[in-house]
């Protein structure tokens, strides 16, 4: 029985009792009422009753779906609705699986969903509500993201919210579970998760602060083995690092309200960050290399956003977060802004050949190789005195050049004949979170 209440669009109003007509004769079974609104409720948290109208958004924002009221469907909108009778059976097959995902948590609706190759899919789905509930529907969208192009803006898209129109900015609440389900399930999505990013989200101050807190926390991912060494993926180094630095009010903030009882981010805080560190690539340093003799210094990652500056070639820069395709750098103006990362080099810009150590792990105990660079540098990923580099089809750790000057102190100390006795006294040996952080 339908209520009082009138539809948004008006052609699917007049489409209406086909598409009913239709899926009944494929064998679906509509919900009843308590069950249709219960689930929705769960799912998005949105009571699609207390609305005006008959036909609703399916999540916050325009997410491709809409809830009929009345009728107890899910209208999948990705597909053009057919003016002819006899046209509906890919829509209504569409239409039956989403329904079945939604509402059953239904792992063949969402196979046969995949295979139709269209926008309103489990990812629109996970991504528009924010619902966690199913961890096999989470791992599938987990994995899909990890061998994506777009990594940082579908996980955005998790964790702030789906919009399907350019003309509106999600603005929270931030999906607190949905990060903790990242963790939880696939930690390795964690390195990809951009907090400069969240200046464009239209969050509360309060709620922007606890989530990048979050984020922090989460990525400071601290596992030792049964030596003391540090062994996680993920060092302290990075977003955390870069942000504390650029924003020393931030940390002020934290520490009045106790980190928001984030405990390994207290740690890092408190205990080891050291402000405003010297640039941590190789002694060399990265600068910038461009056919066209120039690159350009862009405000957003993209290729569309504003210039804000022009980086000549062989000019070296100072990269901050190297993550994703756009990395975020400082020229020697001090200009910050982001640069793809296919016009970033590592090494000495004169390209000439270089013959260094390569170790297997962060620790100059570690095993490792002479190598004779033939080609460029990539820094894959920096940790704190360490980067970690891929150059001749290898990969492995190289020193930053004041990691290798500490290592040169310690020995000279060690041998010298003019040491003094303690100096020579052989130390316990400290664990490699110690080595990384100590002063």
């Amino acid at each position: 029985m339908k209520n009082n209440k009138e539809y948004q669009d008006k052609e699917l109003e007049a489409v209406i009792p086909n598409i009913i007509e239709l899926v009944i004769k494929k064998g679906y079974i509509i919900p009843n009422k308590d069950v249709y609104r219960d689930r929705i409720m769960k799912v998005s948290n949105i009571d699609i009753y207390s609305s005006k109208y008959e036909d609703n958004d399916f999540g916050k924002y325009f997410t491709n779906a809409i809830t009929l009221t009345s009728e107890r469907l899910i209208i999948p909108l990705d597909l053009e609705i057919p003016s002819d009778k006899n046209e509906y059976d890919i829509f209504i097959k569409h239409l039956i699986n989403y329904n079945k995902m939604v509402l059953y948590d239904d792992v063949f609706g969402v196979m046969d969903l995949e295979n139709d190759d269209q926008n309103c899919n489990l990812y629109t789905y996970i991504a528009g509500t924010g619902y966690t509930g199913n961890d096999k529907f989470l791992e599938m969208i987990f994995n899909q993201i990890l061998s994506s192009k777009n990594k940082n803006t579908a996980l955005e898209n998790l964790l702030v919210g789906l919009t399907q129109n350019s003309t509106i900015i999600p603005h929270g609440p931030f999906r607190y579970d949905m990060l903790k389900k990242v963790e939880q399930l696939k930690p390795d999505l964690l390195a990809y998760i951009l907090t400069d990013n969240f200046e464009k989200y239209k969050l509360e101050p309060n709620e922007k602060n606890k989530a990048l807190a979050y984020i922090f926390n989460s990525q400071i991912n601290q596992e030792y083995n049964s030596k003391g060494e540090y062994i996680s993926a993920y060092g302290v180094y990075g977003q955390a690092q870069s942000y504390f630095n650029e924003h020393p009010e931030y940390l002020t903030m934290l520490k009045k309200n106790n980190y928001f009882g984030f405990q390994k981010l207290k740690e890092y805080g408190d205990i080891i960050y050291e402000p405003n560190p010297e640039s941590f690539t190789d002694e060399n340093g990265s600068f910038i290399q461009d056919p066209d003799g120039y690159t350009n210094l862009r405000e957003e990652k993209n290729s569309s956003s504003e210039v804000l500056q022009k980086i000549k070639s062989g000019e070296h820069i100072e990269v901050l977060d190297n993550s994703g395709d756009w990395w975020q750098v400082k020229t020697k103006e001090g200009k910050t802004g982001y640069v793809h990362k296919s016009r970033v080099k590592s090494g000495n810009s004169n390209n000439h050949s270089t013959s260094f150590l390569l170790y297997d792990r962060p620790d100059f105990s570690s095993f490792s190789k002479e190598v004779l660079a033939k080609g460029e540098i990539e820094i894959v990923h920096q940790n704190l005195g360490w980067n970690f580099v891929k150059v001749n089809d290898m990969t492995g750790y190289l020193p930053t050049k004041e990691k290798k000057e500490e290592l040169q102190k310690e020995e000279k100390k060690k041998f010298s004949f003019l040491a003094d006795e303690e100096h020579i006294k052989p130390e316990k040996k400290k664990g490699f979170w110690d080595n990384l952080f100590s002063s």
